[in-house]
C-alpha cells in the first residue's frame, strides 16, 4: 500500500509541474483541407487588394529616384561651371554609356529617359564635339531610366541645359516625368528649371495658365 501511495504522490507532483504520463498518443492537431482552402482564399483576396497600392509605392519611389538623379546632375553641372569658370552642358543622350557618347539632336531619340551626359562645353555650343569627347571633359554619364519611364522637356530644355561660368542658364523650362500609369496630378511629376539655374519639383497643374511652368495637361 505504501508503495502505491508513493507512486500516486509522484504522479500528482508530475502533473503539478506540467508533465504528462506516458500513454496513448493524442490525436494530431492541424488544419483540415477546408480550413486550408479558406485561408488561401482570404490571403488571395488580401493580396489582390494590396497589390495596386504596393505597385504605386514602387513607381513613386522610382520616380523620386530618377528626378533626384537628374537634379543632382543639374546641380553638379552648375557648380562645376562656377568653380571651373567655363561652360558646362548637360544633354540627353541615347549613347551615354558608350565609349564615345553624343548629345541627341532635336528629333532623335525619345527623351531624357534614355540617359544624359555632363561635359565641359569649351565652346558653349551645347554639343559634345570631338575635341570634348574625352575623360578630361566628360564629367558624368547616366544610363537609361527604367523601362516605362518618360522624361520630356519643353521650351529650350528639350535636348540640353547649358550653364555659363556664372552658373546661369537661359535654358529655362519644364521636364515632365510620367510612367506606366495613366497621367494624373498624383502620378506625374515636374522638374522646373529657372533661368538662374535652380531646379525644383512640382505637381502638374492643368488648371494653370499656359505661361505657368506647372501647366501640364498630359504626358508629352
Amino acid at each position: 500500500m505504501s508503495g502505491n501511495r508513493r507512486f500516486g504522490a509522484s504522479q500528482n507532483v508530475a502533473a503539478a509541474f506540467g508533465y504528462k504520463r506516458a500513454g496513448r498518443p493524442s490525436a494530431a492537431v492541424g488544419f483540415t483541407l477546408i480550413e486550408l482552402l479558406v485561408t488561401i482564399s482570404i490571403l488571395s483576396i488580401l493580396l489582390a487588394i494590396a497589390a495596386p497600392s504596393f505597385n504605386n509605392l514602387i513607381l513613386d519611389n522610382r520616380r523620386a529616384a530618377s528626378l533626384n538623379e537628374l537634379i543632382a546632375a543639374i546641380n553638379f553641372a552648375r557648380a562645376t561651371a562656377i568653380t571651373q569658370r567655363q561652360p558646362v552642358t548637360l544633354c540627353r543622350s541615347t549613347t551615354a554609356t558608350q565609349s564615345s557618347p553624343a548629345c541627341d539632336a532635336a528629333g532623335t531619340g525619345t527623351g531624357w529617359e534614355n540617359g544624359w551626359v555632363v561635359f565641359v562645353d569649351t565652346n558653349a555650343n551645347g554639343v559634345l564635339d570631338t575635341a570634348e569627347n574625352s575623360p578630361t571633359f566628360i564629367l558624368r554619364r547616366k544610363e537609361a531610366l527604367t523601362a516605362g519611364s518618360k522624361l520630356r522637356g519643353n521650351n529650350s530644355i528639350v535636348n540640353r541645359i547649358t550653364f555659363n561660368s556664372s552658373g546661369l542658364t537661359g535654358n529655362n523650362g519644364t521636364l515632365t516625368y510620367c510612367d506606366t500609369r495613366t497621367f494624373s496630378v498624383d502620378n506625374a511629376k515636374l522638374l522646373i528649371l529657372s533661368v538662374g539655374g535652380r531646379a525644383r519639383t512640382a505637381k502638374p497643374n492643368p488648371a494653370a495658365t499656359a505661361s505657368d511652368p506647372t501647366y501640364v495637361t498630359g504626358c508629352p
